[in-house]
């Protein structure tokens, strides 16, 4: 009950040659039970691989709002902070906090 060498080789071009399900369904004809047949020969079943949660893909959230206001509002800070105090030196902010918090506005994307 088994396939020689030579038989299998010859069974394996028919079936890579093979244009319908019915040109695989004759190779498989002879073969005694369990055989595949129509659907089954013709869409492998696999299971789906599983992702674990803490792998899985981020959803894009798209920009920190919460870094565009603080960006946005740096120099209304510094003015208020300048009237506050009399000190130039909060002027600096402004770069600064555009320079820190602007490569994490669109850090998912």
């Amino acid at each position: 009950g088994r396939l020689n060498l030579d038989e299998y080789g010859e069974r394996a071009t028919k079936v890579t040659n093979a244009r319908t399900m019915i040109d695989i369904e004759v190779v498989f004809g002879d073969l005694p039970e369990p055989r595949p047949v129509g659907a089954a020969m013709a869409m492998p079943q696999y299971a789906a691989p599983s992702v674990p949660a803490a792998a899985a893909p981020a959803v894009s959230q798209g920009p920190n709002k919460a870094l565009i206001a603080l960006i946005a509002a740096m120099p209304f800070i510094a003015v208020g902070l300048f009237f506050a105090t009399g000190l130039w030196y909060f002027f600096i902010l402004i770069p600064l906090v555009g320079a820190i918090a602007g490569p994490f506005v669109n850090r998912d994307q």
